[in-house]
């Protein structure tokens, strides 16, 4: 009997179409697969959500004292070590996943 997997409803709108689209690259069939495609998934959202905030904030927040760093530099950042991580790990050529090769074939 074939298992038709769907993403996660927790997962925001972003994350929801990627998980979409890299779902039929992987194998559902093992649960820390669909674990790490899920974690993937809220990742890139997180590091798409973050990119924006600073595209419309800056990189740099003032008070009265100091400039630092806005918040989401360091949420962008941990998100896209998150991203290159789990890529390796899912669609690593040495493994029987899909290389990354065909993945940016079929991303586009």
């Amino acid at each position: 009997m074939s298992v038709k997997y769907q993403c996660p409803m927790w997962l925001s709108t972003i994350a929801k179409q990627y998980w979409k689209k890299l779902a039929p690259l992987v194998n559902l069939e093992d649960v820390s697969t669909r674990e790490q495609l899920t974690i993937l998934a809220d990742s890139y959202a997180q590091y798409r959500t973050a990119s924006t905030i600073l595209n419309n904030e800056g990189l740099t927040i003032t008070t009265k004292t100091t400039t630092k760093a806005h918040p989401a530099v360091a949420i962008k950042a941990i998100a896209a070590s998150q991203i290159d991580r789990l890529t390796k790990v899912l669609f690593d050529s040495t493994t029987d996943q899909p290389s990354t090769d065909e993945l940016d074939r079929f991303l586009g």
